[in-house]
């Protein structure tokens, strides 16, 4: 996307504007593979503005804040380079996810507002940059760096909010004010910047927080969201501050790593997250192209340079180019904050590197600083391999739900609640199931010694002989044996041609198997007055039901 310069800019000492679009850690290392371009073309050092959205935004504030180390020395390249690849496999979602619904489970209700998703994120960047702040973007030892401005939207006003070095710029252009303060945390800004609605309430910035008046900050509290709502290129800051005549540079370089939008015509949208990340992402292309078409008639005067995520680089620019199966599924890849693998965020560097190579290789004034690059020997993509990273791209569009991480120590401390919770409610269903066992062995137990057969029959006990036939049968509508204390031997006689099983039937009506009478035999058993015997053919069909009785 170029525009016809009026007045040709100087190649040899240009000033570039940068912007880095939104998109979760996929922009993120995206737009790294676009600032290692640069720096080989050596380019990154005449970026004099940043402006930066969401995943975007996780990125300048790391390049700026580490300018010397990304334009010094291969090795401190390498060092920033590094931490940023420790930041995509710490998964941030994932952390942040774990930790609020353990503060609901454990945190007294007074304190679970201090766990936030939001406040959350902010933590997980605090740690990333090291508890540093707005004003620590500029140099101290003396060298420029770039004007950054990381932007988020006001879900007070609705308007762009940015922050910058100089503090925080509310409101549009003509409209809004600066609260000058550089003691705002840098992970708050960064936060405020990456808050994606459908996850991540809106960061709560306050008076309090920074110091204010309330001519500074007119609404209190100010609720400020991912500024990929407003403006998903960070192109809109940079067009009002050219407006206002603050900003001069004869460059603009956009390197968009937004969603990739297509059609989807199998879900319902039944879900109220579904729904809202669709609305989102239906708003947001919107946006994208309304600004695109803007930056193409507005930018008059200047060099502007369009970096897509779904540029496809023909080998005829760059030999070294991934294959073209790879180059088409990364603007699928999934727009989060989880974990990403290494491999995942290699590709993604690389494809930015590419895209930026094949676009500044189509500006005839640009494409002279390309010489300084030292492209990497070919690679060797067999059938196999071109497969297998399709398949691991194809993967990486999925998101995960983000409950689970095994380096995390929140995710055994959740699976400890889990079992705390289940052991409340086992344990005492446990207990009562344990005294139903137990009284049942008891009567059990009570039933063996009344059928014990090992004993003689004692002189006054007396003894009944029951032929096992339904004529014996005596039982009538009784189904469970009376509590009796008088003794009674019952000798059961089997005069069919099959095996015949006895059961005694308990108090509870609960059948229990005794013994087993083979064709023509017959045992004897001490039982009492008024027990319920069972005598069954193997098939299972009662032939009896007996009730002990006296002589």
């Amino acid at each position: 996307m170029n525009a016809a310069a009026q007045s040709a800019p100087d190649p040899s000492k240009p000033k570039i504007a940068l912007c880095l679009s939104g998109g979760g850690l996929r922009a993120t290392f995206f737009h790294a593979g676009v600032i290692q371009l640069l720096r080989d073309a050596k380019l990154l050092e005449k970026i004099t503005h940043i402006f930066s959205v969401s995943g975007g935004s996780i990125l300048a504030a790391h390049v700026v804040l580490n300018w010397e180390k990304y334009t010094g020395t291969i090795e401190e390249y390498a060092a920033a380079e590094s931490e940023m690849f420790k930041l995509g496999l710490r998964d941030i979602r994932g952390r942040v996810i774990r930790r609020w619904i353990l503060s609901w489970l454990l945190m007294p209700a007074q304190l679970v507002s201090r766990f936030r998703r939001t406040n959350l994120l902010e933590r997980e960047y605090a740690q990333f940059f090291k508890g540093t702040t707005l004003q620590e973007l500029t140099s101290s030892s003396g060298q420029s760096r770039p004007e950054l401005h990381l932007l988020a939207t006001s879900f007070t006003t609705g308007q762009l909010y940015s922050f910058s070095r100089d503090g925080l710029s509310t409101g549009d252009s003509g409209s809004g004010r600066i609260f000058r303060t550089g003691i705002i945390p840098l992970a708050r800004a960064v936060a405020a910047s990456s808050a994606f609605p459908p996850l991540f309430p809106p960061l709560v910035l306050t008076r309090e927080m920074l110091g204010a008046d309330v001519e500074d900050l007119p609404y209190d509290p100010e609720y400020l969201s991912d500024g990929g709502v407003y403006d998903n290129l960070g192109f809109e800051k940079f067009l009002h501050l050219q407006e206002d005549g603050t900003l001069s540079v004869e460059f603009l370089f956009i390197s968009d790593a937004g969603a990739r939008f297509d059609w989807d015509t199998k879900r319902r949208f039944w879900w109220i997250v579904s729904r809202t990340v669709r609305a989102t992402d239906i708003l947001m292309k919107r946006v994208a192209d309304a600004t695109l078409s803007t930056a193409t008639k507005a930018t008059t005067g200047l060099v502007t340079l369009h970096f897509p995520i779904s540029d496809v680089v023909p080998k005829s620019i760059l030999s070294t180019a991934l294959p073209e199966d790879i180059q088409k599924r990364f603007s699928k890849i999934r727009t989060d904050l989880d974990r990403f693998s290494k491999a995942e965020m290699t590709l993604l560097t690389r494809h930015g590197y590419e895209v930026a190579y094949n676009r500044i290789h189509g500006d005839g004034q640009l494409k002279r600083h390309l010489e300084s690059t030292s492209l990497s020997p070919r690679d060797s993509w067999t059938g196999t391999r071109v497969l297998s990273t399709a398949q691991l791209l194809d993967k990486a569009r999925r998101r995960s739900i983000g409950l689970v991480g095994l380096r995390d120590w929140v995710t055994y401390a959740l699976i400890g609640c889990v079992v705390f919770a289940a052991g409340l409610v086992y344990v005492p269903f446990g207990l009562q199931r344990a005294t139903i066992e137990d009284q049942q062995a008891q009567l059990n137990t009570k039933a063996a010694e009344v059928a014990n057969l090992s004993r003689p029959t004692p002189a006054n006990i007396p003894i009944v002989t029951v032929v096992i036939s339904p004529s014996d049968s005596n039982a009538g509508e009784q189904t469970v044996s009376n509590v009796s204390y008088n003794q009674i031997y019952v000798a059961f006689s089997n005069p069919t041609a099959g095996v015949v099983k006895l059961y005694w039937v308990d108090f509870n009506g609960v059948e229990s198997f005794f013994d087993s009478l083979q064709p023509g035999e017959v045992k004897r058993f001490r039982t009492f007055v008024g027990h319920l015997w069972i005598a069954k053919a193997e098939t299972g069909a009662v032939l009896m039901k007996y009730v002990a009785k006296a002589t």
